[in-house]
């Protein structure tokens, strides 16, 4: 299976509630993409991936990770 560091033209994918209960709509697993290493199929499915346009410049990896205060 495919990882998003195997597929440059994508960054990442968006992860939440709201694309965790459009996977399961669609018959997608989190867990089992997870264990599988299978990020890229499962955002490029859950239509949740970030794409971008190659890059010439050696950028390095960048995560955002966005905390709200009473969420659990």
């Amino acid at each position: 299976m495919a990882t998003m560091s195997m597929c440059p033209e994508v960054a990442g994918g968006v992860a939440g509630p709201s694309a965790a209960a459009g996977a399961r709509r669609i018959g997608l697993d989190a867990e089992q993409a997870l264990a599988l290493s299978a990020s890229h199929r499962f955002f490029e499915a859950a239509g949740d991936q970030i794409a971008t346009r190659p890059e010439p410049a050696n950028v390095d990896d960048v995560r955002a990770i966005l905390m709200v205060a009473g969420m659990s």
